[in-house]
Order: structure tokens, then C-alpha cells, then sequence
């Protein structure tokens, strides 16, 4: 046994003594390159665009369509609307089939088929055998064209709602998120409305079929059909069950927008606080941004990474591994229909709430002040690329993209050319759009927790608004 120790320690000294004369060096690996597949499009009789992409691999088929509608088109009046709408598309039935039903038919094929509205669209989708699309075909086109409504899922529907507005507030996170959209867009944009009971209670099956009845129509939607299937017998299949669903002419409801000065004149730094009796404390900083479709969204994307986008992050290395003060931190930036948001955050104990809020400013700062390494800038587009090239590794998934991209009105060689934006970012280019919009001074703060916890008041952080919690009945 002591003989076998000695060769072994003797052993364990040569080979880290090798390590030393010749050190392993870093593994290297090349960004990968992306080359999507082609996507055919077609423009269907009935108005709606096609989006297609044939994959025998599997016996499977999956489709999603895009309605152009949205709680964005909700008035502050009937917050809620859209949603209910868009979950009943399912989950009310048809005027031919109940849900029961529905839910026996496609559970004996293995098939799914799912309903919702978001901010922006409508979706529509359906998961299904190839050997199955017709009965799948068949039921997808019953629900979008013939809901029901039925009444009694729609009061079940409207108790799970107003049962998640009154736990709303058991989240400190979700608080503070919600209230700072409201610091920043104001409480009747659509970007931070929030459904509230009374309003919920109100909603009828009348008002479900008007909102349907308004954005639900042929030329108002986007299909996006990947799998095992031919192009030609899709295009033929969906021309015949689209022909006796009529195109509309038909206005979409406006919708309500920031305006320019508006958005210039709320210089002044505030600072949200929601009173919460725990041990920790909630923050988020961050300011208005940019609309989509901004050409600085690249550069923006490539500094989020750098600050807070991932685990290699200044503040998650700075503000978490080295000074111990938080959690969780990161940060995000937004582009939707309006001016999104650039916003950072954190979770961290009361008593170290303002190192913490101090300690992300100086991140912050440090963007618009100095240019980012080239190692850093290396690291954060290499991140971001293949992050990007990994979204998308499926065929629906693909597809479903393209006609996403269609919908919202990007260029049509985004998909191709995204690598090649952010390969070109250049650290003096970061440093001119990060002095553009990243202003500290300008930026509102939102935080949840205890006040008597924390180590700073928080008027030192800009004039104190109290936020009430309260859920209205």
C-alpha cells in the first residue's frame, strides 16, 4: 500500500510539474454561422399570408397563425377583454361542438390546439400527425371561425382571473415590475395597464363575440405551417376552407402612444416605493428607450449583455459575486410597438438595499464613461450570436419567426443579416449609443420592501412616491 502512495504522489508531481512547463490554454471556439432554410410564402385568396416550411423528419405537422389584434387595442375601460377573448377561443367551444368534446377528439389523436391574445397579436396553434390534418384542419378552422363562448367557461375563466388579482401582490418582484411600468408609461397606457376586478366582473359573452367579431377575419391574419406536408396540397387544403370566410374592410381601433414630448419632459428622477413587510428588498432602474425597428436596438442588445444579460456580466460579477449584495440582478431592454424600456434590477437584503441601488448606478455609469474591452466586447457578441443561432432549432421555430418578423415589420433579411449586425459593433459605436441613452440622472427607480430595514432612506435616491397596494373590489 505504501508503495503504490509513493508511485501515486510521485505520479501526481510529474504531471502537474508538465502542466507547468507547458499550461493548458483556453479552449477556443469559433462563432457559429447561421443560414436558415428558405421559407416559402404564398398570399392566399382570402387575404392571409402563408408561411411554409416542408420537414419530413417526422410525422408531424404544427401550424400557428397571427391575428393583428391585442390588449393594446383594449380601452382603459375593459382591461381584460382581449385575454378573456383569447383564452374562450378555446376554451368556450364551438357553436357545433362543446370543449368536453373538442378536448376528446384531439386527446384521442395526440394533437394539441391552443388559443390566446397577448399585447400584440392573437395565436392560433395546432400540433398534430401528419396522418391527422385534415380532422385537425377541420377543428382548427371551427374554432377560429365559429366560436362559442360558452357562458359558463367564461365565468369559470373570469373567477381565475379576479382569484390572481387578489394574490397579485404575494410576488415582491412582480410589484415591482408592474408599479414601474406605471412610473414609466403612466397607469392608462397599454404597456402597464392591469386587469382590476370590477372591470372583470363587467365582461360579458356579448362583449367577447363584438371584440371577436372586430379583429377576427382572413386578410387579418398570418399562418406559419412547418412539418410533413406538400406546399402545394397545403396551399389548396387552406384556399378551400378559407373560401367561405369572407374578407373585411375593416379599420383597426387606435392606439394609444407616448408622445415625443411627453416622453422628454419627465426628466426629473422619482422614486416608486411599495411598503411589504419582508426581509428583502425588490429594485428596478431603468428609463424609457427606444420604439422597434431602431437601428441602435444592436448596439443596445450587445450593452444589456455586457451590464447584465448574463452570469459573465458586470453587475452579476460586480454586484453579486464580488460585493455579495444581491440575489439576483441583471437587466433588460425592451422594443415593442411603443418606446420600450432599458432597465436594471435586483433582489437583495434591506440592509443593503442602497449599496446595492449605488452599486448599479456606478455599473451604469461606468458604459456612458469609458469604452468596453475588446475581450469584452468579444465575449458578449459571441454570447449573443450563438444564443441567437440556438433559438432556432426547429423547423416550426424557424418558420413561426419569419412570419413573426412579417407581422411586426421587420426588414426581410433580418434572420440573415442579425450576425453580421452585431459582428460589426465596434466598442466606439457602444460608447456613442450608451451616452445617448443611458442617462442615470434621468432614470426612475421602483422599490418594494420594509423601509424601517433599509441602511439609506430612499428620498436620497430623488423625490419618495408611495405606492398603494391595495386591490380594489
Amino acid at each position: 500500500m505504501k508503495k503504490f502512495l509513493s508511485y501515486f504522489v510521485i505520479s501526481f508531481f510529474l504531471f502537474f510539474s508538465a502542466l507547468n512547463a507547458h499550461p493548458l490554454k483556453e479552449p477556443e471556439f469559433k462563432t457559429l454561422k447561421f443560414l436558415p432554410p428558405k421559407i416559402e410564402s404564398h398570399s392566399l385568396q382570402s387575404g392571409a399570408t402563408l408561411f411554409m416550411l416542408e420537414d419530413h423528419e417526422l410525422p408531424l405537422v404544427q401550424l400557428t397563425a397571427l391575428v393583428r389584434t391585442g390588449t393594446m387595442f383594449e380601452s382603459d375601460r375593459e382591461v381584460g377583454l382581449a385575454s378573456l377573448c383569447g383564452a374562450l377561443l378555446r376554451a368556450g367551444g364551438t357553436t357545433k361542438r362543446k370543449v368536453e368534446k373538442m378536448d376528446e377528439e384531439l386527446e384521442f389523436m395526440g394533437a394539441s390546439l391552443e388559443s390566446g391574445i397577448d399585447l400584440e397579436s392573437g395565436s392560433i396553434s395546432l400540433s398534430i400527425l401528419s396522418k391527422d390534418l385534415d380532422k385537425g384542419l377541420n377543428l382548427f378552422f371551427e374554432m377560429l371561425t365559429s366560436p362559442n363562448f360558452d357562458k359558463r367557461k367564461l365565468e369559470i375563466e373570469k373567477a381565475k382571473i379576479i382569484e390572481t388579482i387578489r394574490r397579485r401582490n404575494d410576488d415582491p418582484f412582480q410589484i415591482a415590475r408592474r408599479e414601474f411600468r406605471k412610473l414609466l408609461y403612466g397607469p392608462k397606457h397599454p404597456l402597464s395597464r392591469t386587469q382590476e376586478i370590477p372591470s372583470i366582473k363587467k365582461i360579458s359573452r356579448k362583449d367577447l363575440f363584438n371584440f371577436y367579431q372586430q379583429y377576427y377575419f382572413p386578410n387579418n391574419m398570418m399562418i406559419a405551417i412547418s412539418g410533413d406536408f406538400s406546399s402545394k396540397e397545403i396551399i389548396q387544403k387552406l384556399e378551400n376552407y378559407f373560401s367561405s370566410w369572407k374578407k373585411e374592410k375593416r379599420e383597426l381601433a387606435g392606439v394609444v402612444s407616448l408622445q415625443e414630448q411627453e416622453r422628454f419632459l419627465k426628466k426629473a428622477k422619482g422614486v416608486g416605493f411599495a411598503e411589504k413587510k419582508i426581509n428583502q428588498a425588490s429594485v428596478l432602474i431603468g428609463q424609457l428607450g427606444i420604439k422597434r425597428h431602431n437601428p441602435d436596438r444592436f448596439a443596445l442588445e450587445v450593452l444589456n449583455e455586457i451590464l447584465g444579460g448574463s452570469s459573465s456580466s458586470r453587475l452579476y460579477k460586480e454586484v453579486r459575486s464580488r460585493s455579495g449584495l444581491a440575489y439576483w440582478v441583471g437587466s433588460s431592454f425592451s422594443e415593442p410597438y411603443d418606446y420600450g424600456i432599458i432597465a436594471a434590477g435586483c433582489q437583495t437584503k434591506s440592509e443593503t438595499l442602497g449599496q446595492a441601488i449605488r452599486s448599479i448606478f456606478k455599473q451604469v455609469e461606468s458604459l456612458n464613461s469609458f469604452l468596453v474591452s475588446e475581450e469584452e466586447l468579444k465575449a458578449a457578441k459571441e454570447a449573443l450570436i450563438n444564443s441567437f443561432i440556438f433559438r432556432y432549432n426547429s423547423s416550426h421555430a424557424i418558420v413561426t419567426q419569419k412570419m413573426n418578423l412579417d407581422y411586426f415589420g421587420f426588414a426581410k433579411d433580418y434572420l440573415e443579416t442579425y450576425t453580421q449586425k452585431i459582428e460589426e459593433l465596434t466598442s466606439s459605436q457602444l460608447l456613442e449609443v450608451a451616452r445617448k441613452y443611458l442617462k442615470p440622472e434621468e432614470m426612475t427607480l421602483m422599490v418594494v420592501g420594509e423601509e424601517a430595514s433599509f441602511d439609506v432612506p430612499l428620498k436620497e435616491f430623488g423625490t419618495v412616491q408611495p405606492i398603494d397596494l391595495k386591490v380594489n373590489e
